[in-house]
Order: C-alpha cells, then structure tokens, then sequence
C-alpha cells in the first residue's frame, strides 16, 4: 500500500529557514574581508549544486512558511507538494477549499499526468512500465454502501492520455492494484471476494 507523505511535507517551517539562510551564506563571503575570488565562486558552485534540485519545492512551500500564502479557493487548489514518479507521472499533495464540512480545506494527495489529475494516489497505481495507471472513481450519485460511495474502476494510458472504463457494475469493495505486464493483466484485488483480472491494452 502507498505510504503518506511524512509530517514535514506539510509542516517545513525548519527546512524553508535553514534553506533561506543558506542563501545568505554568498552575501557574508562577499563582505568578508579575507575574502578571494577563488574562495567566492567555490562557495558559489557548491550552493547552486546543493539548492538547485530543491529551487521547485522551495518555491512552493516558502510562500507559505514566510505567511505570505493564499487561501485556496473552489476553483483554484494550493499545490504544496510533489514527487515526480517517472513517465509523466506525478504524486502531487494539494490544499483544496470544501464547503458544508467542519474544516474549509482539505488536504489531499492525488495521482496526476502531467497537469491532468487522475484520481486519489491511495486509490491508485502506476503500471512498473510508467506507460499505465490504474484509478478509482466514485459515483456519488450511488447508493451507500458500508459508509461508501460505489465506485468505477478506470485504466490510463499514456501514450494517447485515454482513459478505459474496466468495469460496468459498480463497485464498493477495493483492496489495491497488482500488475503482471508480462502476462498482459491488471489484477483488481478485493477485501471480501476473489480477485478480479483485466486484459491490458497495448501500449
């Protein structure tokens, strides 16, 4: 099963300071007065190869570490995180407004390629390939069943960016995702009942 992102994901406050403080390290070399050329650019080089595959991240969770972050709205989500799972695939964590519950955002992580959000990321897998993913999707016009919506099980692939619908009746028991690529299959594990297996498209 997905493992959800540590505390700090949300909670960087200490990372984003100690990363800002680092960007003064060029200012106090600058104004040192032993300071050299040689000793400046080496000090330079070794900040950017240390902050530069962090420049994204920073980007986004300093604004709201300083205060200065905006209140996401129903139309417009807070991205404030992301982890890059190869093919175009990304794990992205998101503040979102919600309306008519005891809190107005909502933290969710949620499957995404590339700018196209595909499902929730617990409810989801990524094909070893990273030419497939599998995806649940709830239909909240459903009855209720064991506090769930039922839900259709979606197969994406991204060579074409299409979604399949894989089943025609709705489900209300999930258990996670297995792939067997070599055999051409999508294994739809259920907590209560057998196993379901689905043909995979080519690729």
């Amino acid at each position: 099963m997905p493992v959800r992102l540590p505390d700090w994901w949300y909670y960087h406050e200490t990372w984003v300071a100690l990363a800002s403080l680092w960007l003064l390290w060029p200012v106090v070399l600058g104004l040192h007065r032993g300071r050299s050329w040689w000793s400046f650019s080496l000090a330079m080089l070794i900040s950017l190869l240390l902050l530069l595959p962090s420049i994204g991240f920073y980007r986004l969770v300093a604004p709201e570490a300083f205060g200065f972050s905006r209140m996401p709205t129903p139309d417009k989500p807070n991205i404030v995180g992301e982890k890059d799972l190869g093919g175009g695939f990304r794990r992205v964590a998101m503040e979102e407004f919600i309306s008519g519950g005891f809190e107005s955002i909502y933290h969710g992580e949620y499957l995404f390629f590339r700018s196209r959000r595909l499902g929730d990321f617990v409810s989801s897998s990524v094909a070893p390939s990273r030419k497939l993913a599998a995806y649940v999707e709830d239909d909240l016009q459903s009855p209720i069943r064991d506090d769930h919506f039922g839900f259709q099980v979606f197969l994406f692939r991204a060579s074409d960016q299409k979604s399949i619908q894989l089943t025609q009746e709705l489900q209300y028991d999930w258990n996670g995702f297995e792939w067997d690529e070599s055999a051409g299959y999508l294994i739809l594990q259920h907590r209560h009942a057998a196993p379901e297996r689905f043909s995979l498209p080519k690729t």
